[in-house]
Order: structure tokens, then C-alpha cells, then sequence
């Protein structure tokens, strides 16, 4: 079975929203430091890389990270092909034939991620989030680390996809993914009551 890995490597210096602390390593116990072991922690910002969207996160008293099922987060998925769009608006998405609850966006942000995240992103319309909760969509995926257009506070993407808590699944590495149908595994860690999480999240191509 071939997976394909969509999650970003954690790691000190990694490209991420410019707001956020970095990632961070410590060795408590290392072979260079005389130890005969390795013993590290590790420091992360919950929406550092590859990460969820939990409705807390924009709305007070919403649901948290492990209260969302792993039936949302694993199983059919749709990637989109977004290249050459400054933004993606309701037309965008209602040209569509949306055959998946599960739906990734593959976008320039791809390409512009690989240089940092200093730039204007690719973003989602809120009308175009309402589009896609009102066709059954559980979940969507997106290649940056924010769905609203940079410095945008009204984050009305976001709260059109977390009031209907549909999962915001952001920083997915697309750049070798084609558009298709896939599955879908995204499974972040298990940590009580937060509102972001750092998950793997991997493809199966399914022809």
C-alpha cells in the first residue's frame, strides 16, 4: 500500500506563520552529553505545521480537539486543484463536481511555502466555506497555515467551517500530489481539552 505523506516536518527554523514561537528541542539525555541514552522535549505552538481546527479555537464553548471523531478525520477525500486563483470564491467551488465529505485544496501557497510564508496568501472565501459545509463537506484541508486572507481579523472563514463544525485541517505539503481521489488518514494528537492540534496526515490514492 502506497501512503503519501502530506505533513510537514517539525524542526527548529521550519517555515511557519510568522505570529508563531518556533519549534523547539531540548535534550535532557544525549550520547554527545555523556548519557548512554537519548532523552529529548520538545516545544510547539498547537498550530505549529501540519495541524486542526477545532471550533474552540474561534467560539467560546465550542467543541475541542478530542471531542472531534476520527470519523471525521479518516476516510474519502477529494483533492482540488486551486492553482491560479488569487482566491477561491463560492463559484469556484459550485463549478465543482464535490464527490467527497473530505476535501483538500491544492493552491500557488504550495509553491510560495517554499520559500517561507512571507507573502499574501491564497485564500477562502467565508461564502465559499458555506458552500462547502451546505454540500456535506466534514472537512477541509488546505496548504497554509490560515484559510482567511493574511491580517483578515474577521476571520470569517474560519467561523463559517468551525460553526458548523466542519475540521480545518492546515499546512499540508501538496506540492506532489496530483488531483484526485484519495483516503484520507489525519490523526492528531491526543491531548485534552485544546483547541488546535499537530497531527500526521497521510493519502492512499484510490483509483
Amino acid at each position: 500500500m502506497e501512503l503519501i505523506d502530506i505533513s510537514q516536518a517539525l524542526e527548529p527554523g521550519m517555515v511557519k506563520y510568522q505570529s508563531l514561537n518556533d519549534f523547539s528541542v531540548e535534550w535532557q539525555r544525549h550520547y554527545s552529553l555523556g548519557s548512554r541514552m537519548a532523552l529529548s522535549t520538545i516545544s510547539m505552538p498547537s498550530h505549529l505545521g501540519t495541524h486542526i481546527d477545532a471550533p474552540f479555537h474561534f467560539i467560546e464553548g465550542g467543541k475541542k480537539t478530542d471531542g472531534i471523531g476520527l470519523e471525521k478525520l479518516c476516510g474519502e477525500a477529494q483533492l482540488i486543484d486551486g492553482r491560479g486563483e488569487a482566491s477561491l470564491d463560492r463559484s469556484f467551488f459550485e463549478a465543482l463536481a464535490i464527490r467527497a465529505p473530505r476535501i483538500l485544496i491544492k493552491t500557488d501557497n504550495t509553491e510560495k511555502l517554499k520559500t517561507g510564508a512571507d507573502f499574501d496568501n491564497v485564500y477562502i472565501t467565508a461564502a465559499a466555506c458555506e458552500c462547502l459545509a451546505d454540500r456535506g463537506v466534514v472537512l477541509v484541508g488546505f496548504d497554509f497555515f490560515n484559510l482567511d486572507k493574511r491580517g483578515d481579523k474577521s476571520r470569517a472563514a474560519h467561523l463559517a467551517l468551525l460553526s458548523r463544525e466542519v475540521v480545518i485541517l492546515e499546512g499540508l505539503m501538496l506540492d506532489s500530489v496530483l488531483p484526485g481521489n484519495y483516503e484520507l488518514f489525519c490523526l492528531p494528537l491526543k491531548v485534552k481539552d485544546l483547541e488546535g492540534a499537530p497531527c500526521r496526515a497521510v493519502l492512499r490514492r484510490v483509483n
